[in-house]
């Protein structure tokens, strides 16, 4: 056994060396685990997130699926409301037209055999001439007339024009049944109506114009005047003073400040509340010498003090007529060359006006408001003499520093241009209210002069008998305030007429002009939108769709602000020759006969204007296309109508830009 082993032994060691297998390092090893479990990590994250996304997903489209859902349901009922509701017009319409022909036929009238298109209700015309058609290729129905006028009643309901009385969204039975029968032509009728007055026709289609009473006219007159007043307080006034103080003596007397004016809209109106002003110097009988003149601020005294001892009642009110030269004397004048004494007139002329100016006001206030506060109802006289006193106020005092100018200089005046800045503003303040509210003030004398005859009796007894109402009317002093404030540029142009360029009042008078004539263009435009808002408050008031609704053209528009008047001016109907009155507002054109609608307004964004088609061109003559239907209108001459198609086109851009900028903005 022990020699057996021995020998295996030997031959293992005899055997040729082999190297020991290769053994893969552990670390090896650990890396390939770890990669395999980050790859498994990384596997299950993905599946983990593609789930929680796959149910994110579900949801949205789930809810999605739902608005779907809700938004074709509530279009499904839209659309059933809006079927019901069109079936329920269409009902009206049907029972409407049924009720004018049953109307029309039991209806005996005479025709006359005259050419009329007259309206039969009263607010729109039935009886269109041949001048009013359609193009051969519109299919003008009965139904489809009937849809137009619809949609643009629509149009103008939605624009805030039309106005229902009892706030109702619907049309009125009658207002369909007017929009039936309008239109041409009419086949179904084989009669067309006369406007005799006797015929027998059952319709109450519009109400009566309502008369307006004396006291009616004068709530509706101070209504609109307290709304000027406001519109006016909000109005900014410009700065219009000069840099650095004011003139010495004159800061207590400038008319800006609260103290020197009463505030007549928190304060009641006192008869003698001028006594303070006027009382500041005795009257002057005659005319004195600047050294005779005090050293204080003066104006004119007040109209009631004595005349001298054999001066006659009429004299003792006229303002002697002088000049700057006879004052001053020829030896003065021989001192200065001409140029400077035109100067020197022209300012003397300011100034002698402007004392005219107060004296008139004086009479405005002591023979005439304060007589008849006793005798006129409060409102009538507020509107009837609003501003006087405030516009007596300024004067007053832009007097009183134009004469402590002449007495400071002795006559011979170096600047006045500054002592014009500095009263500016007051004059903008004050006389624009009082310019602005002139036509009412003077629609409710008249009114009050035709229907008080206590009113009546006095004004004829002053005009006749008073010395210092020189024979002269209320009205003509009212005027008076707007007359002199258009007067300031004229008088300021003639003294900067005769001012060199290297004076000391050049630059200050140049600046005063220019803000003078600024007042007057802000008073102009004030008084043309006064008027503007009067007229459509007018056509308003005549203009009934029926019983329940009106047109109110005083609503703004719906892109550009408060509704303005364009043009206007009375045409005629190119074969017809009827005369129709043609309003071109900003974004509507109406067309009136007789005080009434002729036809309903017509959009600027809808309507169409061109040459009348013909074999020969009429340079005079121009066309309206409106919702399938036209009217031939001629004007007086070639070049009015080339104004009135240049105006049409520019307010039809300016329209349509509106809109567009306002869209632009509401985005």
């Amino acid at each position: 056994m022990g020699g057996t082993t021995s020998i295996a032994s030997m031959q293992d060691l005899s055997a040729p060396f082999a190297p020991p297998p290769a053994v893969t390092p552990a670390v090896d090893n650990v890396d390939e685990q770890l990669a395999e479990e980050e790859e498994i990590k990384l596997v299950d994250k993905a599946i983990r997130e593609s789930l929680v996304e796959e149910k994110r997903r579900s949801r949205l489209q789930s809810k999605e699926q739902q608005a779907t859902e809700e938004a074709i349901a509530k279009s499904a009922e839209e659309d059933r409301i809006r079927h019901a509701l069109q079936q329920a017009e269409k009902l009206q319409v049907e029972r409407a037209l049924q009720a004018s022909q049953e109307t029309a036929q039991s209806t005996t009238v005479e025709d006359d055999g005259e050419d009329s298109d007259a309206s039969t209700t009263g607010w729109t015309s039935s009886e269109d001439e041949d001048d009013d058609t359609a193009d051969a290729e519109d299919a003008d129905t009965p139904e489809s007339r009937q849809q137009r006028e619809v949609e643009r009643l629509r149009v103008l309901e939605a624009a805030g024009i039309l106005v229902h009385k009892e706030s109702s969204s619907k049309l009125s039975k009658d207002t369909l049944r007017r929009m039936a029968t309008k239109g041409k032509p009419k086949p179904e009728r084989p009669e067309r109506p006369s406007r005799q007055p006797a015929r027998t026709k059952k319709s109450s289609d519009l109400p009566p114009l309502p008369v307006m009473t004396l006291e009616a006219q004068l709530e509706d007159a101070y209504t609109r005047f307290e709304q000027l007043n406001r519109e006016v307080s909000l109005k900014p006034l410009p700065v219009l003073s000069l840099p650095g103080s004011p003139l010495p003596g004159t800061a207590a007397l400038l008319p800006g400040s609260p103290e020197s004016r009463p505030d007549s809209r928190t304060e009641p109106r006192q008869p003698k509340f001028l006594s303070s002003i006027l009382n500041i110097s005795k009257n002057h009988s005659g005319r004195n010498t600047p050294g005779e003149r005090r050293a204080t601020p003066t104006i004119s005294g007040p109209i009631s003090a004595p005349s001298q001892q054999g001066t006659d009642q009429q004299g003792q009110y006229a303002q002697p007529s002088t000049s700057w030269s006879s004052l001053v004397g020829p030896q003065a004048v021989a001192m200065i060359d001409d140029k400077e004494r035109k100067r020197q007139e022209a300012i003397f002329e300011l100034t002698e006006t402007e004392r005219t100016h107060v004296r008139d006001l004086q009479i405005v206030i002591e023979v005439f408001f304060n007589p008849l506060q006793m005798i006129l109802a409060p409102k009538a006289a507020r509107v009837i003499f609003a501003g006087v006193e405030e516009v007596m106020t300024t004067a007053a005092f832009l007097l009183s520093d134009l004469e402590d100018r002449q007495r400071q200089s002795r006559l011979l005046v170096e600047k006045v241009g500054d002592i014009i800045i500095n009263h500016i503003q007051a004059i903008h303040a004050t006389y624009l209210p009082l310019c602005a509210n002139q036509s009412a003030a003077m629609s409710i004398l008249e009114a009050e002069r035709e229907g008080n005859e206590t009113v009546r009796y006095f004004l004829q007894n002053v005009r006749e008998n008073h010395p210092a109402a020189r024979h002269l009317d209320l009205s003509h002093f009212l005027l008076l305030p707007m007359q002199r404030v258009t007067r300031y540029p004229l008088l300021l142009g003639q003294v900067l007429r005769y001012t060199s360029e290297d004076h000391p009042d050049y630059g200050p008078l140049s600046s005063a002009l220019k803000r003078v004539e600024g007042v007057v263009m802000d008073i102009n435009e004030t008084i043309r939108e006064r008027e503007m808002r009067e007229q459509l408050h007018a056509l308003s008031a005549k203009i009934h769709v029926d019983s329940e609704a009106r047109l109110d053209l005083t609503a703004p528009t719906q892109f550009m602000g408060r509704r303005r008047i364009i043009k206007s001016d009375r045409l005629s109907k190119a074969k017809s020759g009827r005369q129709l009155d043609v309003i071109l507002c900003s974004d509507l054109v109406l067309l009136m006969s007789s005080d009434r609608l002729y036809r309903l307004p017509m959009s600027l964004e809808e309507i169409e204007f061109r040459e009348v088609p013909s074999r020969g061109r009429d340079e005079t003559t121009f066309q309206l296309r409106s919702a399938g239907e036209s009217i031939n209108l001629r004007c007086r001459s070639a070049a009015e109508c080339a104004k009135w198609t240049r105006a049409l086109r520019q307010a039809q851009d300016d329209c349509m830009a509106a809109r567009r900028n306002w869209h632009l903005s509401h985005r």
